[in-house]
């Protein structure tokens, strides 16, 4: 993995540097040296990378407005099943 696509992937993953050094549990200074293309990726660390960017990308984003009519749907039903007799009562 080249310096510039490790950059790429951590943008995906909306990853810093120190996000980056923290996951792996290296210095800072050595995820800079890969950040910078002074010495290479680990093959492992690279294939972890792709890995989770490949993750990322295949689990689509929720619709924020179904998901809230379905609360609101379930709110509601909450909400008057404790003003009516229910199964249990």
């Amino acid at each position: 993995m080249i310096a510039a696509r490790l950059r790429q992937c951590l943008a995906i993953l909306r990853w810093t540097q120190a996000d980056l050094a923290e996951e792996l549990g290296v210095p800072v200074e050595q995820a800079g040296e890969w950040l910078t293309g002074r010495t290479h990726v680990p093959v492992a660390v690279a294939a972890w990378l792709e890995a989770l960017v490949k993750a990322h990308r295949s689990v689509p984003k929720p619709d924020i407005l179904e998901s809230k009519a379905i609360l609101g749907h379930l709110a509601s039903a909450m909400d008057s099943s404790q003003h009516s007799p229910g199964i249990l009562q």
